[in-house]
């Protein structure tokens, strides 16, 4: 059967409610169409759809994507989305999060989640600052022994390979020994 046709309409509430439908192709033309619109008036009901635990996470993460498109993704919009529940939003708001968030990313060396450690390994070594170059050989003296992890952790770290592999090497867990 064919899909039942969607209209797309030009409010952007209205527009922001079409992030959860069902159709995919629906919820990236409604992304698409607030972005290109650049309407400041969808930066309100794109948050209180990112913070709204009850929607579904490819929501979530439509809202996190398009305040970013917007311009809107405000710092403690990502701070939130950081502390989602779904994996796929956390990872989106660590690639999201500005410099001036280091702090907040170093303190995620504890995530669980493959794909989020992926990204944050990709800030953390990309950010060659102290801190972050300390919760990066945290990350990797705890989840060293997963190839992606340790992969992208190298992309940003050039030149500081061998400082890198002396301090996951003086925290002495057993992944690193």
């Amino acid at each position: 059967a064919a899909p039942k046709a969607t209209k797309l309409p030009a409010d952007a509430s209205a527009r922001v409610k079409l992030l959860g439908h069902p159709n995919g192709w629906v919820r990236d033309t409604a992304q698409r169409l607030l972005v290109e619109a650049c309407d400041a008036k969808a930066a309100g009901p794109l948050a209180a759809l990112l913070a709204d635990p009850k929607s579904p996470a490819v929501t979530r993460l439509h809202a996190l994507w398009t305040l970013d498109g917007l311009g809107a993704a405000k710092p403690e919009a990502v701070r939130l989305a950081l502390k989602d529940a779904d994996a796929q939003v956390r990872a989106a708001a660590v690639r999201l999060a500005p410099a001036e968030m280091l702090p907040d990313l170093c303190a995620l060396k504890t995530e669980t989640d493959t794909l989020v450690l992926a990204h944050l390994a990709i800030r953390l070594s990309a950010a060659n600052v102290p801190d972050s170059d300390k919760a990066l050989a945290e990350v990797l003296a705890a989840h060293g022994d997963n190839a992606l992890v340790r992969e992208v952790a190298l992309t940003g770290a050039r030149g500081r390979e061998v400082a890198l592999a002396q301090a996951v090497a003086a925290l002495g867990s057993a992944a690193n020994l």
